[in-house]
């Protein structure tokens, strides 16, 4: 009858063709998509539903990207707010942090020889944030809360007593002007030697500076704040190792970007390592 008959279906005036043609149900609707974002928001991170909503633009040809982006876009990028604030900018704007979204979003795009422009509805990336490193590695070491970490460090001071107080400023000392001396401590069980690491960790953290824990075994490794064992950080050879072995770890690679980055290594039960293994990281 007339265009607005054509906009209307069931008494309803739909704002455009492709609205009417959605709810006369003449084209595939998207809620099968919604729903799988629905359900996997409630238990992945931003990076994880990101790779699924890359998914869903190539492999399943939503309808309506635009509006599940508009839907789910808090939820894609929950975790984008703390990693800008870890790469310097203090409090980036909702605009920012959406269109940083976007911007890795494209990235997994780009991987398979797409982009977001292949999806004319939905928004495109409107800064260049080449610039930010989406480095997952240091992403993890620059996690901490510093405010947090500095109250943790002013309550472990005032509890260190003279030969920890020595330990921890000579440490701490050989960190600030960056001397690169290799310190050994021991004590026997039961001397507090893990709390003068951790007052360690918490002061050089609350810096804004990483501190790389590891320990030779497992069971250690739990005693420290975010430690893992030496094996799987440094990449140490298992098997056969040798006098030349080396560490597994490419010198142009996202890992070896952070280990550059680290201002102190704590490594927990050293002396249980084999004697090969000291000498690993001297390699080039």
């Amino acid at each position: 009858m007339s265009w607005e008959d054509l906009h209307t279906f069931e008494g309803v005036l739909h704002p455009s063709f492709y609205a009417a043609c959605l709810a006369r149900g003449l084209l595939q609707s998207d809620n099968e998509w919604r729903q799988c974002l629905r359900e996997a928001a409630t238990m992945s991170t931003g990076d994880a539903l990101r790779r699924l909503f890359a998914l869903l633009l190539r492999q399943c040809e939503p309808a309506r990207p635009q509006a599940l982006w508009e839907e789910f876009k808090a939820d894609l990028c929950d975790d984008l707010r703390h990693s800008l604030h870890c790469v310097g900018i203090d409090t980036p704007s909702d605009a920012n942090v959406y269109d940083y979204g976007l911007f890795l979003l494209n990235q997994k795009l780009s991987n398979v020889g797409m982009s977001l422009s292949d999806f004319p509805h939905m928004p495109q990336v409107q800064n260049n944030w080449a610039h930010v490193d989406d480095n997952p590695f240091l992403s993890e070491q620059l996690a901490y809360d510093k405010p947090n970490e500095l109250r943790l460090a002013n309550a472990h001071l005032s509890k260190l007593n003279k030969e920890q107080l020595s330990a921890y400023e000579s440490i701490l000392e050989s960190v600030r002007d960056q001397s690169a001396r290799t310190f050994f401590l021991n004590g026997p069980a039961g001397s507090s030697k893990t709390f003068v690491y951790k007052t360690l960790c918490h002061c050089i953290r609350a810096d804004g500076q990483i501190v790389l824990c590891v320990a030779s075994s497992g069971i250690a490794a739990l005693l420290l704040p975010g430690s893992c064992t030496a094996h799987s950080t440094f990449s140490i050879p298992v098997d056969r190792l040798c006098e030349d072995s080396v560490c597994n770890i490419n010198k142009n690679s996202k890992q070896a970007i952070m280990l550059r980055r680290i201002q102190l290594i704590i490594w927990d039960e050293a002396a249980m390592q084999h004697q090969y293994v000291r000498n690993l990281l001297n390699h080039p």
